[in-house]
């Protein structure tokens, strides 16, 4: 049921884009300005008429559909309780009587039970987040065309079009949120947040497995040293790369950070260590040779370097956590790295309670949009400058889609910047929201500060703050908005589109190859790519308006391509399991 509508929904959306485009683009002439836009509402309101109560419908049913799949996993395990009550709605083997439909489960595979039960849920919230993606690309396309046609435009035709693009980003608003309701629906939202437990357990388990063995003399180590000559951010990076590449070798991890450029006092004076029974690795060790490099101890290069390169080079993902993590995440890659990285930084009881204290103390409460304004060493060179007020478009987005279905008190926002003076601007330019800010993690952030103890602290505090907010908004150019978003992943079910990025897709320095590949056909147009269905494009970026650029790996050709057309191809490995 849910394929049938798809479509439909899909191609009232594009009649509308094909009849805009073709009336706007082609009225040359002043006198047809009225004809335009009220042909344009014509269209918004056979839009309200069909398409979203059309939609509606289509929810009412798909929620009976998710109760009757429900009632029959309570039949196929034997769970004959009340299907309503939330009490007996337990995530999945967290209690007794839940069913086991983990991952691993090879059991079940190959009866018409709950593994059965939960691939056809997976399939059916893949195809939901599917939708999502496409509605937001279409507004992306939508925004683009229609701005486009605003800054040539005059008078009237300016302000008729200026109408036109509110009224057409309450539709996609409205079609969004109605989306994303689906996945609450029936029980969705326990059953997400189960498999969302379930995993991080299951991951959780295998990290505490690996770095704490019953003898660390006997356990093949990784080490990994801090000392890499760049920031937080990539530093952090650095770490979270030795890490994968110790667990997909089953080496425990070891972090070599008495020294450290941004604290006296190393690693542990800010974060705990790495294991609780296997911190030392003697005074010998040979360089990374490979993944079946026999050695005791390796040490790792940085990731600019590797060779060879590591089979769990980022962005890929450990067979063994998959198919769970892809049944409720939006990007697998995200949150496995997430917890990767949440374990790593994992706070001392000091800098735990001093956080906590700072945070109570500014008034941190939800909802609440994070903000990075980057500024300072990095502009020209590696980003451009963005004013705030760039940032606080999507923030005015995500208010006001969140506002369709939650009272909201007050329109907060917390802002991390290295240049002070972006809490006033902010402050100025936007009266009616309230912004939070750590003034000292400002002041510490400049670069003649950064690397001092309280810059470290400062940097840290900004990190923790901002994954804990429910949006973000920034550059992924800076590889401190990407922890944050890293880190965002461990806290929420799937927080794998709660952001906006001013400029990168996220990407992970030094990693494989990023590639896409095609579900549906494209013609070349307008110097796009032609794409059959199975073509594998290898990623450079995606530009916001509609469209990704990439290389079309059939053809060897260059360029842009529409962004709903494909789908993440998901690269995995096979971790080495290593015994208690």
């Amino acid at each position: 049921m849910f394929r049938r509508w798809v479509p439909v929904f899909a191609l009232l959306w594009l009649a509308l884009v094909a009849y805009m485009g073709w009336n706007i683009f082609t009225s040359t002439s002043d006198d047809k300005t009225e004809e335009v836009v009220a042909q344009l509402g014509q269209c918004k309101r056979r839009l309200a008429a069909n398409s979203l109560d059309h939609l509606h419908s289509q929810i009412r049913d798909l929620k009976q559909e998710l109760e009757e799949t429900k009632r029959k996993l309570s039949a196929a395990t034997g769970d004959h309780s009340n299907a309503r009550n939330s009490e007996k709605e337990c995530p999945p083997c967290e209690k007794p009587q839940c069913p086991k439909i983990a991952a691993d489960d090879t059991s079940a595979r190959t009866s018409d039970g709950p593994w059965t039960q939960t691939k056809n849920i997976r399939k059916r919230e893949k195809l939901r987040r599917r939708l999502l993606n496409t509605v937001r690309e279409m507004w992306f396309y939508i925004r683009r065309q229609l701005g486009k046609v605003k800054s040539s435009a005059g008078g009237d035709t300016k302000t008729g079009v200026t109408n036109i693009m509110e009224d057409l980003q309450d539709y996609y608003q409205a079609a969004a949120v109605d989306i994303v309701g689906l996945g609450d629906e029936g029980g969705m939202k326990e059953w997400r947040q189960g498999q969302a437990n379930l995993a991080s357990s299951m991951i959780n388990k295998r990290i505490e497995k690996l770095q704490n063995p019953s003898d660390c003399s006997a356990a093949k180590r990784l080490v990994c040293d801090i000392g890499k000559g760049c920031g937080f951010g990539c530093q952090m990076h650095h770490v979270f790369y030795c890490m994968s590449t110790a667990f997909g070798t089953g080496r425990t991890f070891i972090m070599q950070g008495q020294s450290w450029s941004y604290s006296r006092s190393g690693w542990n004076g800010v974060f705990l260590p790495s294991s609780e029974k296997c911190e030392s690795f003697g005074t010998s060790f040979n360089m990374w040779k490979g993944d079946s490099d026999s050695s005791d101890v390796v040490k790792m290069p940085i990731i600019d370097g590797v060779n060879p390169r590591p089979k769990s080079l980022p962005l890929a993902v450990p067979t063994e956590f998959i198919d769970i993590i892809e049944g409720f995440h939006t990007y697998p890659s995200v949150y496995w790295f997430g917890h990767l990285a949440r374990y790593i930084m994992r706070y001392t009881p000091t800098i735990k309670q001093s956080f906590e204290k700072r945070l109570e103390d500014m008034g941190f409460k939800h909802p609440i949009v994070g903000i990075h304004v980057r500024r300072t060493d990095k502009i020209n060179t590696e980003a451009a400058f963005h004013a705030v007020p760039e940032y606080m478009v999507h923030v005015e987005e995500w208010y006001r889609e969140l506002e369709r279905t939650t009272k909201v008190d007050k329109r907060r926002v917390y802002l991390a910047s290295d240049d002070p003076n972006a809490i006033n601007e902010a402050r100025k330019a936007f009266p009616d929201y309230e912004f939070l800010n750590d003034k000292s993690s400002s002041m510490s952030a400049g670069v003649g500060a950064r690397y001092s103890e309280e810059g470290l602290k400062g940097v840290m505090f900004d990190i923790e703050v901002l994954s804990r907010t429910d949006f973000l908004s920034c550059t992924f150019s800076s590889q401190v908005c990407r922890v944050a978003y890293e880190l965002m992943q461990v806290i929420h079910i799937d927080a794998g589109d709660k952001f906006r990025s001013l400029d990168d897709i996220y990407y992970f320095g030094g990693q494989r190859g990023h590639d896409q590949r095609a579900i549906y056909p494209h013609t070349s147009r307008d110097g796009t790519l032609e794409m059959q269905v199975g073509d594998v494009f290898g990623v450079a970026g995606n530009h916001w308006d509609g469209y990704s650029k990439g290389t079309n790996r059939r053809t060897g050709r260059v360029g842009m391509y529409p962004s709903y057309k494909v789908e993440e191809v998901q690269q995995t490995y096979d971790a080495v399991q290593v015994q208690a």
